[in-house]
């Protein structure tokens, strides 16, 4: 079969298609049953259709992951979350919230997407031979890592002690308030983003592997520290969310598919969330509407409002706005689609903001083009460290850019920080690839 001449078996090819064909049914029940249900007003919905009319649908849903060849290198499990928690989103929400506005350029809008995510897979067959000099780069210390993090911890304590508490899910808005003077100065929103993706994660992920606690306790510290900052969710979950990556990739060793196991691992959470009362309606909301769906809906929502108004051309980049001056709009993108759509500050993935916003069709080809690229680079200064180390450590950024711009994702989330820490500092592991 031509599928094997991709590098898989039948057996595996089948069961990658099942298991996505019931990611698919659940994300349609979710969409169905608890966002329009719950969070019409925001803008969920569901068109009627005929069968066949999805069937373009399902096939551009499924057909990339029979491009997935499993955790080969770092690109791989890039690819691989960004399939499950981005493409099958946006690809099936646009299909769902078609309307008279965008329905002529819905079909060509999911072909560039899944042209994207193809490529994505594919990217892990790719290495720069000539990216070994790397390997020469003069490494700094471990220690030296760990006294630089502490010390951005200290400044960060010192900023927002007045406004430092621990407080419930459902009060963070108000934290959140409370300090955005502190984080809106400068560096320091930077620092507050680099030490949650980059820095301490770095030794949380360090402490698991080696099984060493010292570390594994700091880093749960310096979440918690963060969390009562800043009151960002990811912060509270995020030492969980790393723990459950490292028990998956552990598994995966063991002959149990990564993919497998995080649809599986969906399926029995969203279970376990829809089941409960409604005194975790906080939970079901997280889970269901801002981690699933809400990518798909931004994504229809930016689609809706670029096809009628002034494209960015890459001006909502700070570092182009600076040179240029030239961004169309009074407030940030978030804010852009927020007043006109409802819920604030509403943030997209790359796909929305530097392919949609950007350039529509054409943008989307480019941050295809462009994130294509990016993952070649790092699949070629990662080869030869720690698998595991290198998977998890990126974790924490990528889920930033499921919710943000691509050069957002390099300058502010850390993914640029977690590259110059791989370059420039030694990683007391071993080389398991």
């Amino acid at each position: 079969m031509w599928i094997a001449k991709i590098g898989f078996s039948d057996k595996k090819v089948l069961m990658r298609i099942l298991f996505t064909i019931c990611y698919v049914l659940l994300y349609q029940f979710i969409w169905v049953e608890y966002c329009c249900d719950n969070f019409d007003y925001y803008g969920f919905a569901m068109i009627e259709y005929d069968f066949y009319e999805y069937i373009p649908t399902l096939f551009m849903a499924i057909c990339p992951i029979l491009f997935y060849n499993g955790l080969l290198k770092i690109s791989s499990i890039i690819s691989i979350i960004i399939y499950v928690f981005c493409y099958i989103p946006i690809i099936l929400s646009i299909f769902y919230m078609q309307n008279q506005n965008i329905n002529n350029c819905v079909f060509f809008t999911q072909f560039l997407v899944f042209l994207g995510m193809v490529s994505f897979f594919l990217s892990d067959r790719l290495v720069i031979r000539n990216m070994e000099y790397c390997r020469r780069i003069k490494k700094y210390s471990f220690k030296s890592l760990l006294w630089i993090t502490l010390a951005i911890i200290i400044i960060l304590i010192i900023l927002y002690s007045p406004y430092m508490r621990l407080v419930s899910l459902s009060d963070v808005y108000d934290l959140r308030e409370n300090s955005a003077n502190i984080t809106g100065m400068g560096i320091v929103g930077y620092l507050v983003f680099w030490s949650s993706n980059a820095f301490v994660p770095f030794f949380f992920i360090y402490g698991l592997l080696k099984k060493k606690t010292l570390y594994v306790v700091l880093g749960f510290v310096c979440y918690v520290l963060l969390f009562m900052m800043t009151g960002q969710k990811t912060n509270f979950f995020m030492p969980l969310i790393l723990y459950g990556f490292i028990v998956l990739l552990r598994y995966e060793r063991k002959g149990l598919p990564f993919y497998l196991l995080l649809i599986c691992s969906l399926v029995c959470i969203s279970i376990l969330v829809f089941n409960l009362s409604d005194d975790f309606m906080i939970i079901k909301a997280i889970v269901f509407m801002r981690t699933l769906c809400i990518p798909g809906l931004l994504f229809v929502n930016y689609l809706d409002f670029f096809l009628t108004h002034d494209l960015t051309y890459y001006t909502h980049v700070s570092i182009i706005q600076l040179f240029t001056g030239a961004y169309p709009y009074n407030e940030p993108l978030g804010y852009v689609i927020g007043d006109i759509y409802g819920g604030g500050n509403v943030n997209a993935n790359f796909w929305t903001t530097d392919g949609i916003a950007a350039m529509l069709l054409p943008g989307i080809l480019f941050i295809n083009i462009l994130f294509f690229i990016f993952l070649v680079f790092l699949n070629s200064i990662t080869k030869k460290i720690n698998r595991d180390f290198v998977f998890v450590l990126f974790i924490p950024s990528i889920v930033y850019l499921l919710n943000a711009s691509f050069f957002t994702f390099l300058l502010s989330s850390g993914g640029i920080i977690c590259i110059l820490i791989l370059l420039f500092f030694d990683i007391p592991l071993d080389e398991v690839n």
